[in-house]
């Protein structure tokens, strides 16, 4: 490397590392920093619980189950996160810190692959892009892994390539980890394992010698992923005794996949709106359902059963929906998924001011692409076309992994590089052909990327954003932190533009009771369960409020109904049978007081 390609990678690693310095400084600032909510808070909860054995819920989260039922979900990010907590000391402030430098380290990652494969400027022109690129330094500030899956997409090609460069089952057992490291985070990833194995296969050819060797880095690759699998699969077993690989929100994923207004809203008719904290509730529901107790495992196959017979039952619909989640995944706008994205680059200063769209580099990674097929055919692309279409398997197939679920900018993240280093390469491309006289070439091809990138840049589906999404997580995130007189504008935000909206008014209410406003917290809760009549928490609350209102009779079906949903809810039990005591039925006090015990002697267990 020159001296001259160091001082410019020193100066874009430079700006990359000002530009997330001022993004996490303009963050600590937002209500959510220290509060996340849905993922990201569930996140946070277990990665606190594994780093400081601090295994309570929040106070208004249901308790997950983590220590008793298999991963819910992956859980590679949450113990990374764990081990992150532990050198920081728990600081939101540090994780940030930590996740900005591996940001970085993406950049430096993406420079070495594309430099190595495709030159210095190419190299550079990918380093500078993720520098600057807004998502990146988004993501890299919450507490979820698109981060973490972008380092293992680079550190899955170069060492793809490097076993290129020199097949051995050393390398290839490098690439296994890596693999299995990725599925410990996005299990999607092994969807792409057959064609990746094709791919090493046809550069390694069949017959004879060649076959012995493909067969023992096939050999080496897919233990290596197997063997790093393997905790995961063991501690659900252990604790459970239920086969689950990795994780088992594989099926309510899939039933979510396919109800239109899940897609791109998240909320599907058929599970309801819940987050991570209630996955004890729609094991309950399935249960019911079924007739018996199910395990995990059982629980994900009833859901996928669902989804397929609806797949089979529709194919029309099903068809549809692919190509909505299509045009969504390679759509101009950041599909919203735990927080409104768009909305928060809008009201970032730093982040609106980050000039490059997701269209640009689709549509000139798209040009970048086509241009490695033209050096191909002209046979003049070896053995960069190796790698180039490693990258375009990579790209299609992860694409492909979540067509039958809900759509979601943040999926999309780890092929977002990958288009950055075609964009370069079309860069460097059409640059080289305008030096070498060729300029009516070199602005052909400049129209053709044009083109291109206005074709990604319209919005099919009219895909719109959520604005009382945003308002509803800013005021969850401002209750949590005490800033009630926020929190409350925002509800209040919120509900006027979704009225809808059934945990508008359940968090409301719940604001309204902190607050000793009784009689409007009441009314917010029954405005809930209006929307929907199944939901423990807002029963219990809405109890809870009855109860403190002196009207102990009409808590009781409240707690009732609670306990009907979630039958081993605790709290329910106690404050039921303290309601019984109070109502003069002391046999039927003192059996939900022993149901009570049971239970928090069950919850303590390790």
């Amino acid at each position: 490397m020159s001296s001259k390609v160091r001082l410019i990678l020193f100066a874009i690693i430079a700006v990359g590392a000002l530009l997330r310095g001022a993004y996490l400084i303009e963050l600590s600032h937002q209500p959510d920093f220290r509060y996340p909510g849905l993922d990201a808070g569930y996140h946070d909860y277990w990665a606190r619980a594994i780093a400081f054995d601090q295994w309570a819920p929040p106070p208004d989260q249901m308790d997950p189950q983590i220590r008793t039922q298999p991963f819910f979900r992956p859980p590679g990010y949450p113990y990374l996160l764990a081990l992150i907590y532990q050198i920081t000391g728990g600081s939101y402030f540090g994780a940030r810190v930590i996740q900005g430098t591996l940001g970085l380290l993406n950049l430096w990652l993406g420079f070495w692959l594309m430099r190595r494969w495709y030159g210095d400027a190419a190299g550079l022109l990918t380093a500078a892009i993720s520098a600057v690129y807004w998502s990146f330094l988004y993501y890299e500030g919450e507490l979820l892994e698109p981060v973490v899956l972008i380092a293992f997409t680079w550190g899955l090609m170069i060492a793809l390539g490097e076993w290129k460069r020199s097949p051995t089952p050393a390398r290839a057992a490098i690439a296994g980890v890596i693999i299995g490291l990725f599925a410990l985070a996005r299990p999607n990833i092994l969807v792409t394992t057959p064609f990746l194995a094709a791919w090493m296969a046809a550069q390694i050819g069949w017959g004879g010698p060649a076959s012995r060797r493909l067969i023992v880095n096939l050999g080496a690759i897919g233990l290596a992923s197997l063997l790093t699998l393997l905790p995961a699969t063991l501690r659900n077993w252990a604790v459970a005794q239920d086969l689950v690989l990795i994780s088992s929100n594989g099926g309510v994923n899939l039933l979510m996949g396919q109800d239109a207004d899940a897609v791109a809203d998240h909320a599907s008719a058929t599970t309801g709106h819940w987050n991570c904290f209630e996955y004890p509730r729609l094991i309950a529901k399935a249960s019911a359902e079924a007739g018996r107790p199910l395990k995990a495992s059982e629980v994900s196959r009833w859901y996928g059963a669902q989804a397929w017979e609806q797949m089979i039952a529709h194919p029309e619909r099903t068809l549809r929906l692919i190509a909505l989640k299509t045009l969504l995944f390679w759509g101009p706008r950041e599909v919203s998924n735990n927080k409104v994205e768009a909305m928060e680059r809008d009201h970032s200063s730093i982040l609106r001011r980050l000039p490059i769209p997701f269209s640009l580099l689709a549509g000139f990674g798209t040009l970048g692409f086509i241009l490695e097929v033209r050096r191909r055919r002209r046979g003049d692309g070896d053995p960069r076309w190796a790698m180039s279409g490693l990258l375009g398997i990579f790209i299609v197939l992860y694409f492909a992994s979540f067509l039958p679920y809900i759509a979601a900018g943040q999926y999309r993240m780890p092929v977002i590089p990958l288009l950055a280093g075609f964009t370069a390469v079309a860069w460097v491309e059409i640059a080289g052909q305008a030096a070498s006289g060729r300029r009516v070439t070199a602005l052909i091809w400049l129209a053709v990327g044009g083109m291109l990138w206005g074709l990604f840049s319209i919005n099919i589906t009219g895909y719109q954003l959520r604005p009382e999404r945003w308002h509803l997580a800013r005021a969850i995130a401002a209750e949590r932190g005490n800033q009630l007189d926020l929190a409350e504008q925002e509800y209040r935000q919120a509900l006027n533009l979704a009225p809808e909206l059934d945990v508008i008014p359940a968090r409301l209410g719940t604001l309204y009771a902190r607050q000793e406003k009784i009689p409007e917290a009441i009314e917010q809760f029954e405005r809930a369960l209006v929307l929907d009549p199944g939901n423990p928490v807002t029963h219990f609350n809405l109890g809870l409020a009855l109860a403190l209102q002196g009207n102990v009779t009409g808590a009781i079906p409240q707690f009732v109904a609670t306990i009907e949903q979630q039958p081993d809810h605790a709290d329910a039990h106690y404050n039921l049978s303290i309601a019984y005591q109070m109502t003069g039925e002391p046999e039927k006090a003192l059996e939900h007081r022993r149901r009570t015990v049971e239970l928090r002697k069950t919850s303590q267990r390790p």
